[in-house]
């Protein structure tokens, strides 16, 4: 069975600047984006067998 473990997640803007980025998550966490202003966010999420999944994150 393959490792979907996530080990990394990165929220950047539509620039391409790095809002968050955590690492090594070994549990569910939450991710604190109050302090984000109101517009649309990049989430890239890494897996451990390296693949990307891309998403797309609207902050009202």
């Amino acid at each position: 069975m393959a490792d979907n473990s996530i080990k990394e997640i990165i929220i950047s803007d539509l620039k391409g600047s790095i809002l968050l980025r955590k690492n090594n998550l070994s549990r569910i966490e939450t991710l604190d984006l109050s302090d984000a202003i109101a517009g649309v966010y990049v989430v890239s999420i890494i897996t451990e067998q390296n693949k990307i999944i891309i998403r797309r994150l609207i902050k009202e």
